[in-house]
């Protein structure tokens, strides 16, 4: 498993890109909340509600991590 190191202001979404990639989840609405990151995907909570979304590539770098969510958060835009 790959460690990525993250600074405290990368590891926070911004409200945009949180609810860009609750979008692409194709669930209710709800409160949810980052539970998860690794090199694959982004793991999802809301309640007793889990969902995942997966990274189109695999991520090995915080900037390589940044691009994953803005990319995920432009498709959810283009899709809504």
């Amino acid at each position: 498993m790959t460690a990525i190191h993250l600074q405290p202001s990368e590891s926070r979404l911004r409200p945009a890109s949180r609810q860009g990639a609750i979008d692409l989840l194709g669930e209710a609405e709800g409160p949810w909340k980052i539970s998860g990151i690794d090199p694959d995907g982004v793991d999802l909570i809301a309640g007793d509600r889990i969902a995942r979304l997966p990274f189109k590539e695999r991520v090995t770098s915080a900037s390589a991590l940044r691009a994953a969510l803005v990319a995920l958060a432009k498709e959810a835009r283009a899709t809504s």
